[in-house]
């Protein structure tokens, strides 16, 4: 009972109730030994784990160690001396590595009193030489200096978007260096030595230091100080608030207003906060600008000085260009307006310098508008395009000189090489220059939107003051004082919450994006999102990361955007039109007109054109030819190969001419086959009967063969993409020479192989051969009986198109003369298929399809997202043409571009000069690409094509431009995706009296499947429309009618099943869309075509609905008219052409 009674309470109640006090102390020392194993175990691994903090010196920590395996021993786990010592060694920080090496190697025996000693010895060298990493303190998260008023204990200070006291000190575990402004609450200072007398901070500057305070010991990844009692107290109570306030903005940094307003200097700062527009900012922080410095350094010139008096008084104007590097938008130019009394100014970019004209006209409008004044005087340089030119009789005025005259405007022009006497507009070209290149020189986005950082640092400049005005330019233009609340770092990371009425709950409410500017016409901000399809928005609603690094990088990256210097011939000197000769080779120092293509006289010239023919180096012509080449032995080769497979085939018989019958005659044709990227891939030679000498009736009476259209191999392109099926390519060799021959044909013996002593004999032949007329038919005829006999069935609109269906699985072939498409949902299916097919061909396996008729295949399964791309082609292109370095474009026609027969040649001497370029296999070269996957150019192509009879030096211009936009996108690719609808829809369109040589209109129309193009036409209209609803309506015509193609092709498919449906067909002309649905007839519409009439019916019978859309929306305007770049490039978007999918 007593022995019970001395036991605490707590384990009174789990001991047994005994009345024998033997029993009763076993079981208490059973109890307590589990406890001593467990307490043993916990000591053990704070032993070996224990790391030394430098908090209360080396020997309290050594002796830690030792009352711990004190302990230990205590509880029966002895330890000898040497594994103490080796834990204790464990236990030092990296400043100690040295003298562990040094202890390790000298020592004799490991003895835990001597280990003390010279540890403590240790410790003490190293902070007299001050080899312990200092600790400084960031406070604030945006590593600014901290600083407090002098007198007061730690005040509170507003620091951001929340209230957090001054003496609150954010540690910062991941920042290199800390800096504080405070010497109290260090234990230890000391002056630096001279090799620590600077520091060098995150910004590239370095900062001179008064003392070193502290140091700090690196324990478990962070250096540890020893700060007084009420310093480390302030740490502590904030340790557990670390990540509660991220990203606070110290609203009061002068560097940071410095990069809001696009690195304006300090005197203009300073001077918006002593009028107010600013409040009180700290500019101890302000220092050097290493991004000012990169991109503002300059020679200092003396300005003259001569002032108006009222606004509008003086316009000064100048136009900077053409910039090394095209705008997002295509520009390489720009011009600026600056008024002399206020320095207020305009700037607009533009793609040539004949805009200016168009844009001073807009300015002018806008200006007097606004201030209700008058333009007196516009001071310009002497540019042709101000001045005009100059010729023997004066001035020649340009159309900005004669609108000056006409608007009664007194035009004031520099001197020819005296630039400063415009200053004023020289200045401000130049400040804007500056100001872009220091803003793009921190951040992270394309160097191709210097035009949206253009327009902000001109926003910036009107809104801040300048030396040469008292007040701001703004104040002095509007009468009131600007607010700079909303202004923003350009180029700074942002989360842009846009308007999304389809936005679902789960969806991500903000995109990702950069900060690149503020809308003309609307108060908001402008961001740059290259992961949204629409890369440019407007939003009012984002937050902005202004805090921490913006580009990302420590140095700031190059900005390479000068302005081209071109030598330009004195505007008096006649230009003569330059006739392009034939040349052999291109010099790689070839010059380059402004545009950046080719002079006509680099242009190389073929002898014979062929308007498909890319070729980039020259296949022979005859067997001579061939075999006197370098690839000689290569194309003998091919030859050989080619009579194998005529042997294998049994395509001939060698006998003797019948009477009365006279053999066709043949020839070797020569190809070098090649890869996407132009390598040559196999020499190929083919025997070619000369099929024009045959008789109709008497060697051939049918010819036709079905060949594959380009929208069906799209269609399947799209179900591949949607459904995910496995894409794989065949091809048949020497496929013609299946084809069986229901006439007797007698053909020559191929030359260099005619059969010694034989020479006489000819081949009569069994089956067809390439170059017969009716080769291709027999071809078709042959596999189609064989295919179908498998169990496949031909489309009933397109005969190259198979499908074959066992269960639930299916599986597309797509016949293109010799090459074979397989695309299955099953894999077994496939290789049936491909079994089937080599039994009764030869064949070739290409595996999966990556490469056919020109058109590259890229594929991301995992997105299901599937490409159509012709960049090789373009590339080959170019390349014959020898404008394969020009400057890209920004569309392949432009608002306002016409073309008419008004440029075609005048006289018989024109006409001889353009027989020499290549027009004709130009506009072939072109027309492929869009038939195949660049809908984007159909319209342009389609202008083209309707002068080849008789094209002009402007309608080759045309075609060059075209090729230079071919140039800029040849990455684009044709895009299907993965969709939640599988619904084919159309968007039909067209111009009025478009046409200038006939005033008829232009049809167009794009229809859609799997967010991707699978159909378009551009052609201009048979009739003469009286109203735009009429043009409409023939449009619409035109859609339907290929709209009902598409019907009955995709539903012999069986795969869509919303085909079913009536085919949405979009319009954006409302009185269109009535009268297409409306059974009446009014007086604009009785003298229509009854032909055109039909679209009623087919509304009516449910085949097609004809719906409303927005302009802005209209995906088909593109191919009837030219649009302004920005439009234009929106457009081409939605037809699902993108150089990144």
């Amino acid at each position: 009972m007593f022995m019970r009674m001395t036991i605490a309470n707590n384990i009174k109640t789990s001991l047994p109730q005994t009345e024998f006090a033997s029993e009763f102390l076993k079981s208490v020392e059973e109890r307590f030994k589990r406890a001593d194993k467990s307490l043993a175990g916990t000591l053990m691994a704070e032993l070996t784990t224990m790391k030394y903090d430098g908090q209360k010196g080396i020997q309290q920590h050594i002796l830690n160690m030792t009352e711990k395996a004190a302990k230990l021993k205590a509880l029966g786990m002895g330890m000898d001396e040497s594994f103490l010592v080796q834990f204790v060694l464990n236990s030092l920080p990296s400043q100690f590595a040295p003298f562990k090496i040094h202890y390790n190697t000298n020592s004799d025996q490991w003895n835990l009193n001597e280990l003390t000693s010279k540890c403590i010895q240790e410790e003490v060298r190293l902070r007299q030489e001050g080899h312990y990493l200092a600790l400084a303190v960031t406070h604030g998260v945006t590593k600014k200096k901290g600083k407090f008023k002098k007198g007061k204990n730690f005040p509170p200070k507003k620091s951001g978007p929340g209230e957090v006291p001054s003496n609150t000190w954010w540690i910062d575990s991941g920042a290199t260096t800390h800096v504080t402004n405070l010497m109290q609450g260090f234990l230890t200072t000391r002056k630096p030595k001279e090799s620590e007398k600077f520091l060098y901070m995150g910004n590239r500057l370095k900062v001179e230091m008064v003392a070193v305070v502290g140091y700090g010991i690196l324990c478990d990844g962070l250096y540890k100080i020893s700060l007084n009692h009420e310093f480390a107290q302030a740490l502590i109570t904030l340790h557990s608030n670390v990540g509660s306030k991220r990203g606070l903005i110290n609203e009061n940094s002068s560097i940071l207003w410095h990069r809001r307003l696009e690195h304006i200097s300090r005197e203009r700062i300073e001077r918006l906060v002593k009028e107010g527009i600013l409040q009180n900012l700290d500019f101890i922080d302000f220092h050097v600008c290493v991004d000012c410095i990169k991109g503002k350094q300059t020679k200092h010139t003396k300005k003259g000085a001569t002032r108006s008096n009222e606004l509008l008084e003086i316009i000064h104007t100048d136009i900077c260009g053409p910039l090394s590097v095209p705008c997002f938008t295509g520009e390489k130019y720009f011009i600026t307006f600056i008024d002399d009394l206020s320095r207020y100014g305009y700037v607009y970019l533009m793609h040539e310098k004949s805009q200016a004209i168009d844009i001073f006209e807009m300015f002018i409008t806008e200006v007097e508008r606004q201030l209700d004044k008058k333009i007196k005087i516009v001071r310009s340089d002497r540019g042709g395009e101000y001045y005009g030119r100059y010729d023997e009789s004066g001035q020649n005025p340009g159309p900005f000189a004669k609108f000056l005259e006409k608007r009664g405007i007194c035009a004031q022009y520099t001197m020819p090489g005296t630039p400063q006497q415009n200053g004023v507009a020289e200045r401000r070209n130049r400040t804007l220059m500056e100001m872009v290149r220091s803003m793009m020189s921190y951040s992270s986005v394309l160097i191709s939107l210097w035009g949206e950082a253009l327009k902000t640092a001109m926003y910036i400049l009107n809104r801040v003051p300048s030396k040469a005005v008292p007040k701001t330019p703004f104040e002095l233009w509007t009468g009131r004082k600007p607010s700079l609340r909303h202004i923003h770092i350009w180029g700074c990371p942002a989360e842009a919450r846009i308007y999304n009425p389809h936005e679902k709950k789960l969806d991500s409410k903000t995109i990702s994006g950069y900060f690149i500017g503020y809308p003309d016409k609307s108060k908001g901000y402008k961001f740059y999102c290259p992961n949204h399809s629409v890369r440019i928005v407007e939003t009012g609603n984002a937050r902005f990361l202004e805090n921490g690094e913006i580009s990302g990088s420590n140095e700031p990256r190059k900005v390479d955007i000068e302005e081209i210097r071109v030598d330009i011939p004195p505007p008096f000197l006649p230009q003569e039109i330059i006739v392009p000769q034939p040349v052999q080779q291109v010099e790689d120092n070839e010059q380059h007109n402004r545009d950046g293509s080719l002079p006509l006289e680099n242009i190389a010239i073929e002898n014979a054109e062929s308007d498909f023919d890319i070729g980039i180096r020259k296949d022979p012509v005859s067997f001579s030819q061939a075999m006197e080449s370098d690839d000689s032995s290569k194309w003998m080769e091919a030859m050989n190969e080619e009579l194998k497979s005529i042997a294998h085939n049994g395509v001939w018989d060698l006998i003797e001419l019948p009477n009365n019958c006279k053999p066709v005659g043949c020839k070797w044709v020569f190809k070098t086959k090649r890869d996407a990227k132009g390598n040559i891939e196999q020499f190929k030679a083919r025997l070619v009967a000369k099929g024009f000498t045959q008789k109709e009736g008497i060697d051939y009476k049918d010819t036709f063969s079905p060949i594959s259209k380009k929208d069906s191999l799209r269609i399947i392109m799209a179900l591949v993409a949607h459904f995910d099926l496995e894409l794989h390519q065949m091809d048949v060799k020497t496929a013609f020479l299946n084809g069986n021959l229901d006439e007797d044909i007698y053909m020559e013996q191929p030359e260099g192989f005619a059969k010694k002593g034989n020479e006489h004999l000819v081949c009569k032949l069994k089956k067809s051969i390439y170059g017969l007329k009716q080769a291709s038919r027999q071809w078709y005829i042959k596999f189609n009986n064989t295919i179908t006999s498998f169990g496949f069935k031909e489309n009933i609109v397109d005969q190259c198109i198979y499908l074959k269906v066992s269960g639930s699985k299916f599986i597309f072939l797509i016949l293109y003369v010799d090459d074979i498409l397989l695309a299955s949902s099953d894999l077994g299916l496939l290789r049936e298929t491909k079994e089937y097919l080599s039994k009764n061909f030869h064949m070739v396996d290409m595996g999966k399809t990556n490469y056919v008729i020109g058109i590259e295949i890229f594929r991301d399964r995992s997105r299901g997202v599937l490409g159509l791309s012709q960049k090789g082609y373009i590339d080959r292109v170019l390349e014959r043409f020898n404008i394969q370095s020009c400057s890209s474009g920004i569309a392949p026609i432009l608002k306002g571009d016409k073309l008419s027969k008004m440029q075609c040649p005048r006289n018989n001497m024109e006409r001889e000069q353009m027989k020499k370029i290549p027009y004709a296999s130009t506009v072939g070269s072109l027309m492929y690409a869009q038939t195949c996957t660049r809908p984007d150019i159909s319209f342009a192509v389609s202008m083209l094509g309707r002068y080849q009879s008789d094209p002009g030096f402007e309608h080759w211009k045309a075609a060059k431009k075209v090729m230079r936009y071919l140039q800029g996108t040849k990455d684009y690719m044709l895009t299907y995706k993965r969709s939640e609808q599988l619904e084919v829809v159309d968007y039909s369109d067209s111009d009025y009296g478009g046409c200038l040589d006939s005033l008829k209109s232009t049809s167009g129309f794009v229809f859609m499947l799997a967010n991707g193009a699978i159909s378009w036409k551009s052609e201009k209209q048979s009739i003469t429309a009286s109203s735009t609803m009429e043009a409409e309506f023939v449009a619409c015509f035109e859609a339907s009618s290929h709209a009902l193609w598409l019907r009955n092709f995709i539903s012999g498919l069986g795969v869509v099943d919303s085909i079913a449906k009536p085919l949405r067909i979009y319009c954006d002309n409302t009185v269109t869309v009535f009268f297409s649905k409306n059974g009446k007839f009014s007086s604009g519409s009785k003298h229509m075509d009854l032909k055109y009439l039909v679209v009623k019916e087919r509304v009516q019978k449910q085949q097609v609905s004809i719906e409303n859309i927005r302009t802005t929306l209209m995906v088909a305007d593109p191919l009837t008219k030219g649009l302004p770049p920005k439009a234009y490039l929106e457009h081409v978007m939605r037809m699902g052409l993108l150089s990144n999918p």
